[in-house]
């Protein structure tokens, strides 16, 4: 509004009549206050001469020259942050032959330089390295590459299934650049979790120059589904996943893909796996080959011709005949502009033309006025082609280095030997499978010698047999074990000349079978190589070229297995490629002398008895069969089930109401089915005895074998709230009075005000990293010895399928988690194969919302209702908002609270799926607090319909940073508009929650040299008056073109009265032609011709309110008026004629 007035009270600084406050020199605390008629606002404002912490959203720029970029500051005093303009700061150049800069706008220079921004206020300081038109950093172009000395292979996370192989490709075929690529077989289609074939340099690292942009190579892909990912490790350690975009392979041929590097990151950047072929979760279950070739750092600058040269107009066309034996062979090429617009030109000192395998010595190039180049050939007279095949290979490369190979064959007509081939039909090799490669002739008359040499994958197929087409046809010398082992095969016949050809026209056949034991997802690399055919007439032999057969060999079925426990049946899983399952497989088994009898079911589940009396330790293999094809051999070895008849890893989780109800989890071994739990008021004698527990066999990875134990819980309810318990697990005494000799003890959760202790992501696999929990534990119950109970953001452990994990967590953290309420949200670490039981039966809660992979359910503690969301489980997301909303309209609690992984606003990770859901759910479910974790970086803020708003309004939002020894960096801040506070430091946090009354104060610490300092401070105020609706004084319905109209608002709070507070005003949806300032003012411009109805929404804080109106523009013609009142009152008009 145009009548505001702006005071100052204090030595502070100055304001103008729009509200521009500028601070003074020097130091101050005083107030700004707005007064508008009877209405007044008054602001607390503290002026500052030094900041503690200067934050950039860039830790290095790296540009193309002229490029401009605004760079964004958050400057700190003590933790919490300033308001202050980037004029506020001293912005230099170390030289100015970088470019300039002013107030934070860097323009780079048009050439190329490096240097420094300087960025200062008083005695602090932050510089910036700057790199200006920097040309791309080749990491590898692997022309040098040989596998097992500069370049190695890593399965990672073999115990998840994948597979495969990478090698150093010299197929001209899948090389982009060069004479090499390196080239990744994968196959996961046993992948039960995340796993990847990872190319490697031996060293383990390479040590990224400066600080690139992106990560950028050339990929051939296969559509199969891969995602291809980099790991980089940044200047603190923390490990950097980066994806290639589009990182999920579904195209074909070669495609150019950038990995971004994200923006601030401490220096010096490395690269620890370069190259990681993925199936993320499991997901993908494909399997394919990939080619990668001139993997490099980019730096902003790019000046790419990511286009190969083209070819077309071959002459003799492909497959033709023609009468001349002197005919002219051209193609014409030429270099076309990639998507970005660049070219670079035929490089013409690089084509090349091959006739029949020999070079072509006098190629002419003639440049043609479109700008394309023909390339003519034309056999000289000492050089005619005989009748018969004749084969051309033109090679065209660009002046970037893009590589084009085209090759054709056309005929000379005449009489001539030539030779063809049968191909298998087959578009993929199975285990099981016999096939023929046939050689044919057309003509026997004159055919005196063929020769040539086979070459196969002999790692994957063996030749059966090799045949001639007519019995009096001489073979050379064979010799199979040697071709078998060697994949080569050299092959000659003779006598055709002297025999009738039989109307077959086959001359040899070779059969071969699938090598037993061998690799899926492999090729057949099936090719002949310097064929030769010795014709009656001619002194040198013709070259001759035979098709190649490529295709995949593979397993037709899949066998699996979960656990192969002793005194439990074997129970076997068979599908088929495609995960469907197969029906009616039976079993081969070495190694005992066992023959199954049982066959799958429908689903492919077959049960088999027999194993379940086997000892521990006796090791077999199985194989499924149905037809003539069958299964890879699976290994397996019996193993005992974990633990024994002795509870271990105990777990007090909450109830439905955590004052009255807990719930109590532990695992044994399978054969101890006992689930009853003792429990008394301590200082009483009596024990009351609960056995109406619940179990389920879990399995886990022990020792690499799948291994399982008995999970229990049982769940004690009609307690008293704020009572101290004894408890004790099964098994119980026998002896009839005995004691137990030692018992836990736990208390329940008091009925009103209350304390919790909350953590992010433990997120470790060794009992060295559980003890910066357990110190964390430990200083959060100094600094509040009540604390009631403990909420973790999820991720416990660094994969929940390794039990040496919960072994290690168990050791250090149970007589916590035994005692305190333990409350956890599921994290990807805890469902990381998808098998989230060994998390779930260990935080089980009461259970009592969605099913999903983790954990989801509703708790009271205390004055606070909880939520436990599960982040894991997307597919669950819209159950789980539609029974978060039903609960918390519910809840009769004070304070309403989410507990869950993933973070929607997060300083690391940036996960839309999660922000764009969730957060309008909380909104209109009244939330008062969300807690997350997965980020590794704590950060707090406030937000309301997407934008931050002030406490006690909205929804507050904590990131509980790192709950163990695990940390991310913040990046991308100029992307974050949501951050109002960040600790972006690598030391671990813990929080603690009360209430009391209306008041619920949350405090976070950080935990440094066995020290815990507070590092923030939130509080949300129930009691506190606050605004809670806002009344339009002056509503309309409808304005013309041309019309000015300013609204007027009102804020109220609970009881009515008026509330002082700015109100702004904005469109809900843009029109053209029409605007509105904050203050409320709307325009209409003249020529608005349209009938439009708009909505004005008007705001404060989270308190929201709207107007609809009606803009009647100017119709242009009767017509158009008619239309528009036919439209408008159609439904009036029907009920009329009616």
């Amino acid at each position: 509004p145009s009548n505001l007035i702006y005071e100052v009270g204090g030595d502070i600084g100055t304001i103008d009549n729009k509200g521009l406050f500028t601070a003074k020199q020097g130091t101050g605390t005083g107030t700004i206050t707005v007064r508008s008629g009877n209405l007044s606002r008054t602001m607390q404002i503290t002026v500052v001469d030094s900041v503690t912490n200067i934050i950039c959203d860039r830790t290095y720029l790296s540009l193309s020259p002229g490029d401009r970029v605004e760079i964004t500051l958050s400057a700190f005093k003590d933790g919490m942050p300033i308001t202050a303009s980037n004029s506020s700061f001293t912005w230099e150049l170390s030289t100015p032959v970088l470019g300039k800069i002013e107030n934070g706008v860097f323009t780079g220079t048009t050439g190329s330089a490096a240097g420094f921004i300087y960025i200062s206020y008083k005695d602090f300081r932050l510089e910036i390295p700057v790199e200006v038109g920097k040309q791309p950093v080749m990491i590898s172009t692997f022309e040098d590459a040989v596998m097992g000395s500069n370049w190695l292979q890593t399965i990672e996370n073999p115990g998840n299934g994948g597979v495969g192989t990478v090698s150093v490709n010299t197929d001209e075929r899948f090389v982009k650049f060069g004479e090499k690529s390196l080239r990744i077989d994968y196959d996961f289609s046993r992948a039960v979790g995340t796993t990847s074939v990872t190319a490697h340099f031996s060293s383990t690292y390479y040590t990224l120059e400066g600080y690139p942009s992106h990560i950028g190579m050339w990929v051939h892909g296969d559509g199969s589904g891969a995602t291809v990912r980099i790991m980089v490790i940044d200047g603190s350690g923390t490990t950097q996943y980066i994806s290639f975009m589009p990182d999920v392979v579904t195209w074909e041929g070669w495609k150019y893909i950038e990995a971004e590097i994200p923006a601030g990151l401490p220096t010096p950047l490395r690269i620890r796996y370069p190259i990681r072929v993925m199936s993320v979760s499991g997901t993908a279950k494909g399997s394919g080959t990939l080619y990668f070739d001139n993997i490099r750092a980019v730096y902003g600058f790019r000046n790419d011709d990511k286009l190969e040269p083209r070819v077309s107009e071959l002459t003799p066309a492909d497959g033709t005949v023609v009468e001349s034996n002197q005919p002219t062979i051209s193609a014409r090429i030429w270099d076309e502009a990639d998507e970005d617009g660049i070219i670079t030109g035929i490089k013409k000192s690089a084509v090349k033309m091959w006739i029949n395998e020999a070079p072509v010595s006098n190629l002419i190039l003639t440049d043609n006025p479109d700008g394309t180049i023909t390339a003519n050939y034309t056999p000289s007279a000492l050089n005619l082609l005989r009748p018969g095949p004749q084969v051309v290979k033109l090679r065209v490369e660009d002046n970037y280095g893009n590589i084009t190979i085209k090759s054709w064959q056309f005929y000379v007509a005449g009489d001539y030997v030539g030779v063809g081939a049968i191909l298998p039909q087959n578009p993929m090799i199975y285990a099981g499978d016999l096939f023929a490669y046939t050689i044919t002739a057309n003509t026997y008359q004159g055919f005196e010698k063929f020769e040539g040499t086979l070459f196969f994958n002999h790692k994957s197929l063996e030749i059966v047999s090799v045949a001639k087409g007519d019995s009096k046809i001489t073979l050379g010398a064979i010799n199979l074990a040697n071709a078998n082992s060697s994949g080569k095969l050299a092959l000659t016949a003779t006598g055709m000349d002297k025999l009738t050809q039989p109307e077959h026209k086959k001359l040899i056949v070779i059969t071969f079978k699938t090598k037993d034991g061998f690799r899926g997802n492999s090729d057949t690399a099936i090719e002949f190589r310097n064929v030769r055919i010795k014709e009656a007439g001619y002194a040198t032999p013709n070259v001759c070229l035979l098709p190649a057969y490529e295709a995949k060999i593979n397993y037709r079925y899949i066998l699996s297995y979960v656990t192969s426990t002793v005194g439990r049946p074997l129970t076997l899983k068979v599908t088929d490629q495609e995960m469907n399952p197969v029906k009616d497989a039976s079993f081969v088994v070495e190694g005992v002398n066992i023959t199954p009898t049982a066959r799958t079911n429908a689903d492919g589940i077959a049960v088999l008895s027999e194993f379940s009396s086997l000892s521990a330790d006796t090791s077999f293999t199985v194989h499924a069969l149905k037809g003539s094809y069958y299964s890879e051999k699976v290994s397996i070895t019996m193993v005992k089930s974990l633990g024994d008849g002795n509870p271990f890893n105990i777990v007090l989780t909450a109830g439905a109401d955590a004052s009255r109800s807990v719930v109590i989890s532990w695992q044994t071994s399978l054969d101890a089915i006992d689930s009853r739990v003792l429990y008394r008021r301590k200082g009483t004698s009596n024990w009351q005895t609960v056995t109406e527990g619940l179990t389920r066999e879990v399995h886990v990875v022990s020792g690499s074998v799948m291994r399982e134990y008995l999970a229990h819980k049982v769940t004690l309810t009609g307690l008293e709230p704020a009572t101290e318990y004894e408890y004790w697990v099964a098994p119980v005494p026998t002896e009839a009075g005995a004691e137990p000799q030692a018992y836990l003890t736990f208390k329940t959760a008091p009925a009103g005000d209350i304390s919790l202790l909350f953590l992010g992501d433990p997120q470790n696999s060794s009992v060295t990293g559980y003890e910066v929990t357990k110190k964390l534990i430990d200083a959060a119950l100094f600094e509040n010895p009540a604390l009631s109970a403990l909420l973790i953001s999820g991720d416990i452990v660094d994969d929940a399928n390794m039990y040496s994990q919960w072994q290690a967590f168990a050791q250090v953290l149970s007589p916590y988690v035994s005692s305190m309420i333990t409350i956890a949200a599921s994290g990807n670490h805890d469902v990381i194969r998808n098998y989230g039981d060994p998390f779930a039966w260990t935080f089980p809660g009461p259970g009592n919302a969605v099913d999903v992979l983790g954990t989801c359910y509703y708790v009271e503690l205390g004055a606070a209702g909880i939520a436990v969301i599960d982040t894991e489980t997307p597919s669950a997301y819209t159950a789980q908002a539609e029974w978060l909303q039903r609960v918390m309209a519910a809840s009769t609690k004070k304070f309403k609270i989410v507990l869950m992984h993933r973070s929607p606003y997060a300083a690391n990770y940036d996960e839309p799926h999660v922000r764009d859901f969730w957060p309008a759910i909380f909104d209109t479910a009244g939330v008062d607090l969300v807690l997350s974790g997965h980020d590794h970086v704590y950060n707090s803020t406030a937000m309301y319909d997407g934008e931050r708003v002030n406490v006690p309004y909205g929804t507050v939002y904590v990131v509980g940073g790192s709950g163990g020894s695990k940390f991310y960096n913040a990046n991308n801040l100029d992307r974050r508009p949501w951050i109002d506070f960040l600790y972006d430091e690598d030391n671990p946090v813990f929080t603690t929650i009360d209430i009391r009354g209306d008041v619920l104060t949350l405090n976070s610490y950080e935990y440094v040299s066995n020290t815990a300092t507070q590092i923030n401070r939130v509080v949300i105020d129930k009691g506190k008056n606050v605004a809670a609706s806002i009344r339009i004084d002056n509503p309309i319905t409808a304005l013309a073109p041309g019309a000015e109209y300013a609204f007027t608002a009102t804020l109220l709070d609970k009881a009515g009265a008026v509330f002082t507070g700015e109100v702004s005003c904005r469109l809900k949806n843009e029109v053209v032609g029409v605007s509105i300032s904050e203050a409320g003012v709307l325009n209409i411009a003249s020529g608005f011709s349209e009938v439009r109805e708009i909505e004005i929404e008007f705001a404060f804080e989270s308190v929201r309110a709207t107007v609809k109106l009606t803009i009647y523009g100017c119709l242009s013609s009767p017509s158009e008026t008619l239309a528009y009142l036919m439209n408008r009152h159609n439904g009036h008009i029907e009920e009329v004629y009616k």
